[in-house]
């Protein structure tokens, strides 16, 4: 038997490798008990994985039989990490009523869990869902979550499916955890959304990454995570300590004007509400929230400022020409100024939506 042999089947009980290492050298029970100093009946219990293989064993074992002590060891180890992973699997078919208030299938579809393949069985979907929060078990996540959750600052009338919601929050901090930040400043910020905001007449796969870059430099962590059935929120503002703000936006959004007015809606609460709270907003209308109505307000006037948008009213409705000329003045997608004038109640809610950009996102190819 060589070492290579062992390393090959590491997930065999070290009793099976010690006994034919035994045979192969014509060694019985009585003779490895005398020369390693051992009882017959612990040598016994070894074969049989009716006791663990110690360290002290593991190393009488590397003098009488010359098999280096750091294999049985990793022998014993992953032996016995794998029955307890088994019995772990066996207690997670008692979960099945926690996993299916997940949407695990919209979750593996939308990406959720990365590469990692998700079976149809209630043990794996539970074990995909324990990973995929990094927690050990239902409770561990209620625990988890229940801390979280008490920082939700969001409307009253805005009741999101809580599990979906978790679960869109988790993937945006899996993300966020991978982008890394220079320290946040607000004025260095500033400057990012006026450079973001010329973003908006290119395509996604241009201004993406490039807006992921620009709120980096200024300490901001910003992922665009695909929402879940049941969860019509359009993006959340959130901070990880003093130096770094998490913004996610759902791409439930097929519009520009709808993506571009959520992100300047997100920026309000990155410069203004510096707090421990997770601030979640909804994709409907607001419900009168000053909070929200000052980030609407904000979105608003950055995107088209007031005297802009005044000069575009002034003789009534535009055409779509003069609508289109008037976003190449001022810089930005015509789909954004479309949606103002629809929001204020200038054009018709289906007038001029040939000029907004429709967003097809990757993951619902």
């Amino acid at each position: 038997m060589t070492d290579t042999t062992i390393q090959i089947r590491d997930l065999s009980p070290p009793g099976e490798i010690l006994a034919e290492a035994m045979e192969e050298r014509g060694i019985q029970n009585a003779e490895l008990a005398r020369r390693a100093g051992l009882s017959e009946k612990h040598v016994s219990q070894l074969i049989n994985a009716r006791v663990p293989l110690s360290m002290d064993v593991a190393l009488q074992l590397e003098r009488v039989l010359g098999i280096p002590a750091r294999l049985w060891i990793n022998l014993e180890f992953n032996y016995r990490a794998e029955q307890k992973r088994d019995q772990l699997r066996a207690d997670m078919a008692g979960y099945a009523h926690w996993m299916r208030a997940f949407p695990v299938a919209a979750m593996r579809k939308a990406g959720y869990f990365g590469q990692a393949t998700v079976g149809q069985s209630v043990p794996d979907r539970v074990e995909a869902l324990l990973e995929f929060f990094g927690v050990t078990s239902p409770r561990a996540w209620e625990s988890e979550w229940a801390h979280a959750t008490g920082r939700f600052r969001k409307s009253p009338r805005f009741n999101p499916d809580g599990r979906a919601l978790t679960a869109w929050l988790r993937r945006a901090e899996i993300e966020s955890a991978a982008i890394r930040c220079e320290g946040f400043r607000a004025d260095r910020f500033r400057r990012v959304m006026q450079a973001a905001r010329s973003l908006s007449t290119s395509a996604p796969e241009v201004f993406v990454p490039e807006l992921v870059s620009l709120c980096a430099s200024s300490g901001v962590a910003l992922t665009l995570i695909p929402a879940l059935p049941k969860l019509a929120i359009s993006g959340v503002t959130r901070w990880k300590g003093p130096a770094k703000a998490l913004v996610s936006l759902s791409l439930r959004h097929r519009s520009d004007d709808q993506l571009w007015f959520s992100f300047f809606h997100e920026c309000c609460h990155v410069l203004e509400h510096k707090t421990k709270a997770i601030y979640i907003d909804s994709a409907a209308d607001p419900d009168g929230d000053p909070v929200e109505q000052r980030a609407n307000a904000f979105a608003r006037d950055v995107l088209i400022p007031p005297d802009d948008y005044a000069r575009l009213v002034q003789g009534g409705r535009p055409s779509l020409a003069a609508i289109k000329a008037f976003a190449v003045s001022i810089g930005i997608s015509p789909g954004i100024v479309v949606g103002r004038l629809q929001h204020e109640g200038v054009l018709g809610h289906q007038h001029g939506n040939g000029l907004k950009r429709r967003f097809a996102w990757e993951f619902e190819h």
